[in-house]
């Protein structure tokens, strides 16, 4: 799945909700606007309306005349509104834009009839005569406290819409301007928060460039410059492991390549993972050409093969006898092998140790060899020595010629084995030189 920028995630969600945000407070704020407004323009109706009925009510009776119609049009036009007077029969005695002979009764309009009972009456609504949507506000009209007509002032509603439009457009472009410069405001944050998680990111990426030395810059902002911390503190550390594990795998590549004996080390499948220079040395091929190969294609040796087998099937160490023949020629070698286990305890392969004991198998048989010999050239002289012994006690000593041959022949073999004996010990005393030799100590420049 492709991967967004924080930017373009944040910033897309904080304008859409802006934008819905401005927009509900923008329509709660018109409708109360227009509902103020209206409110307004009733309560300044109302007022022109009271000043009319105040004039009306100062000339007495009222009648239909032209005196009433020329009051009208005068206080209407002093009021900026059409003002009508009915009498308390419905009946239009005046008009400022009509006239009242054509004007049917208004006991039925609402405004009237409410002013006719006595109290305020106001009204919205289309009017048949000015062919458009109107205000009205009618108001009783007393003369000596007798209640005689009313009085009604109206404007036409487009004044008020005309009204209402402005506001609506002062209004919208109040939102545009606070909708952008919020845009901008929240631009800057957004950034101000992606840019140090930027730095954080190219940082990881230097990590892996050039090396866990590295360390990030810390923020001044308090979750970011935490994790920066956090982070720095992660190298080091990985950068102190990863030090003492390559020191410790260095050591272990060193002890494990200088071991004199074979470390052959395979997995499952009896595939060779590792090996040293002495088990290549022994299975006569180079290391790097033996590992991942198997014993199989390694080397000709059924004996060694099976005993892998046993390595991995066996749950104790085993140790066994096998022969190998290389370019060395026929070599004799002490196996010994145990399982590897991973940290769960599961088993991953196994470990062969291979002990060349060519030579010692070699110095057994002679020494075998020897004491064969030895053993048979002191067999000779005694055999001898004891023959002529038991011939003189049986009478040859009392002939004085034939006890003094005898004598000789017994010293020579009493010679014999007196000089087998000092190649003995002249070979005792040469081995024993051979272990006390000390060990000459000079002072050497180390270069």
């Amino acid at each position: 799945m492709a991967r967004r920028r924080l930017l373009s995630q944040l910033y897309p969600f904080q304008i859409v909700m802006l934008v819905l945000s401005l927009t509900a407070a923008t329509l709660y704020a018109s409708h109360v606007a227009k509902k103020l407004y209206v409110q307004s323009a009733e309560e300044s109706l109302l007022a022109r309306a009271r000043l009319i009925e105040r004039e009306v009510a100062k000339c007495g009776a009222i009648s239909a005349g032209a005196a009433n119609d020329s009051l009208a049009a005068g206080l209407g036009k002093a009021a900026g509104a059409r003002v009508t007077i009915v009498m308390a029969s419905g009946a239009v005695v005046a008009d400022t834009d009509e006239d009242p002979r054509r004007m049917e009764n208004h006991a039925d309009r609402p405004e009237i009839a409410r002013a006719l009972a006595g109290v305020t009456g106001t009204s919205i609504r289309y009017s048949d005569t000015k062919k458009c949507s109107m205000m009205y506000v009618a108001v009783p009209l007393k003369t000596n406290g007798a209640l005689i007509g009313a009085v009604r002032a109206s404007v036409p509603l487009s004044r008020v819409e005309t009204g209402l439009r402005a506001m609506y457009v002062r209004i919208f472009v109040a939102g545009v301007l606070v909708t952008l410069l919020a845009a901008l405001i929240s631009l800057a944050i957004v950034r101000r928060i992606s840019r140090p998680l930027s730095e954080l990111r190219d940082g990881v990426g230097r990590f892996a460039s050039e090396g866990l030395g590295y360390r990030l810059r810390v923020s001044n902002l308090e979750e970011i410059g935490s994790l920066a911390e956090a982070m720095n503190e992660m190298a080091a550390q990985l950068d102190d492991r990863i030090r003492a594990g390559i020191r410790e795998l260095n050591e272990q590549e060193a002890v494990f390549s200088s071991m004199i004996e074979g470390i052959i080390v395979v997995d499952e499948a009896e595939r060779v993972t590792k090996i040293n220079r002495s088990g290549a040395r022994l299975l006569g091929a180079e290391p790097g050409s033996i590992v991942g190969r198997t014993m199989q294609e390694v080397v000709r040796s059924p004996r060694l093969q099976e005993f892998i087998g046993k390595a991995l099937a066996a749950t104790e160490p085993i140790e066994g006898a096998i022969s190998l023949r290389n370019e060395k020629g026929e070599r004799s070698l002490r196996a010994s092998g145990t399982l590897l286990r991973d940290a769960e305890g599961n088993k991953i392969g196994a470990v062969i140790v291979l002990n060349d004991v060519t030579g010692l198998q070699r110095l057994e048989g002679i020494r075998r060899d020897f004491v064969a010999n030895v053993s048979h050239e002191l067999k000779t002289p005694i055999t001898s020595i004891k023959g002529f012994v038991e011939t003189l006690r049986d009478g040859a000593i009392r002939r004085s010629a034939d006890a003094e041959k005898f004598l000789e022949i017994v010293a020579k073999q009493a010679d014999r084995m007196d000089s087998i004996i000092e190649d003995l010990l002249l070979l005792s005393r040469v081995e024993q030189d051979a272990r006390d030799a000390k060990i000459v100590l000079e002072s050497a420049p180390v270069r």
